[in-house]
């Protein structure tokens, strides 16, 4: 195995945590010690894991009420520190306080707007009313003066006050965000992108109801329309070929993202993610028939981006389909040391148990597999290569 470097802790969500101490301590009638400060980062530290818990329960709750299950609730990033089933729902809780994610059981594409709005409007909904019965305690008489004139309970007033500004902005503020690796509209953006795309969620949903009911040419004469009228709008093309692949109309989705590459410049970042995709549809769905496009769409993208890890898994997984096992492992090993990404370990353990299965080594391809599966990411390639590994097991030798 080549040399890899661990990944290095995301430390910038803790700055987070100083800014309200700096506040505290500028109030000079407050006598700070090195003890109470170290007792303040503790308690910002759980605030802020709290914070992100209850945007996430909002969006939870609210999908309860509007009959959206949910398969998987995450706060935090980095180290796993938990994880548990509730139900049908997996939680589980990382070490940094980044972010968090709640994955509802079916595609949004789905789900209709009324339950979609509500879903997304849960998150933020659910931190504007901790804000108030924050304001409630501030203003009380009971408790203004045991807390306010307390550091740490005024730090822990500020922090709080603080996080949910910051949190709600964020959320609010329309922007592509990071989470686990890949990169996904926030709250505001999905709601953007559900207003401007009214016509077109009808326009799928009608596309889908033909193909249930086997009317394939008035199904392809939309999609072949939808490509034509978005042929220069790229992330319309994107959403699209998403519902494609959801629909299982894998040539559609690919002639979405081939129309994206003909209508955006040689030298745009969003070529790599587009190569990414088209060379995913081929791990997830087994297109043997378009495995040398991606053998070129995962070397285009890994090239103009060589920095990123994510994409070097792409490109360890694409040579594990193309039988090149050894230079497959050693990237996809490489991959495992140095990302942060659930999705990404997901990916490289699936491809290492198809590999050690291929070698005969099939006590490690199982206990791999069951490790890609621990993560309860809806990955196709997953469930597809679990079954070529079960079978190479259960083959009686010749």
């Amino acid at each position: 195995m080549s040399s890899a470097r661990k990944p290095r802790p995301n430390w910038t969500c803790l700055s987070w945590l100083v800014y309200p101490l700096v506040v505290l301590s500028a109030d000079e009638t407050l006598h700070i010690s090195w003890f109470t400060a170290l007792i303040c980062l503790v308690i910002g530290f759980f605030l802020l894991h709290g914070i992100i818990a209850i945007h996430e329960l909002g969006h939870t709750l609210a999908g309860h009420v509007v009959g959206i299950r949910i398969s998987s609730f995450l706060v935090g990033a980095g180290r796993k520190l938990v994880e548990f089933r509730l139900g049908e729902t997996v939680v589980t809780w990382k070490l940094f306080p980044k972010c968090g994610l709640v994955r509802p059981v079916q595609s949004q594409y789905l789900f209709s707007t009324y339950q979609y709005v509500p879903f997304i409007l849960g998150g933020i909904v659910a931190e504007v009313l901790l804000a108030a019965a924050l304001w409630e305690v501030y203003q009380s008489p009971t408790w203004h003066d045991q807390i306010w004139l307390n550091p740490i309970g005024r730090y822990t007033l500020l922090a709080a006050g603080f996080f949910l500004l910051a949190t709600i902005f964020f959320s609010v503020r329309p922007s592509m965000i990071t989470i686990e690796g890949p990169t996904s509209p926030n709250d505001a953006l999905l709601l953007l992108n559900l207003w401007k795309g009214r016509q077109l969620f009808r326009d799928f949903r009608y596309h889908g109801e033909l193909i249930v009911k086997g009317n394939i040419a008035a199904a392809e004469e939309i999609s072949k329309n939808f490509i034509l009228r978005n042929s220069n709008n790229p992330s319309i093309l994107i959403t699209g070929a998403q519902i494609f692949e959801l629909q299982g109309c894998l040539d559609k989705a690919r002639q979405s993202l081939e129309q994206v590459l003909l209508s955006i410049p040689k030298d745009a970042a969003l070529r790599t993610q587009v190569f990414d995709y088209l060379a995913c549809l081929v791990l997830n769905h087994g297109r043997s028939d378009w495995l040398q496009d991606a053998d070129k769409w995962s070397t285009s993208a890994w090239e103009a981006d060589p920095k990123s890890v994510t994409l070097r898994g792409t490109r360890g997984s694409v040579l594990a389909e193309l039988g090149r096992n050894a230079e497959a492992r050693t990237a996809l090993l490489d991959v495992l040391m140095e990302t942060e990404s659930d999705q990404d370990r997901a990916y490289c353990f699936i491809y290492l148990a198809w590999l050690d299965a291929q070698d005969g080594n099939h006590a490690l391809a199982a206990e791999k597999l069951q490790k890609s599966k621990s993560f309860n990411l809806p990955i196709k390639a997953i469930a597809r290569l679990e079954k070529i590994i079960l079978d190479l097991r259960n083959k009686i030798p010749s």
